[in-house]
């Protein structure tokens, strides 16, 4: 179909292999809890846009 959907990865755990499996399974972006909204606004944002 060609969509591509954007995906944020959000994990309490901070492994490399978490870290890894995530972006294998396709996200863009990978973050760790806890999520602080002056680091998180700007990632959503240039995933919006």
């Amino acid at each position: 179909m060609g969509v591509h959907c954007k995906m944020l990865g959000v994990t309490a755990c901070s492994g490399e292999s978490e870290r890894q499996a995530f972006l294998a399974a396709g996200v863009d972006v990978f973050i760790e809890k806890p999520l602080d909204p002056e680091h998180l606004v700007p990632i959503l944002r240039e995933l919006d846009g």
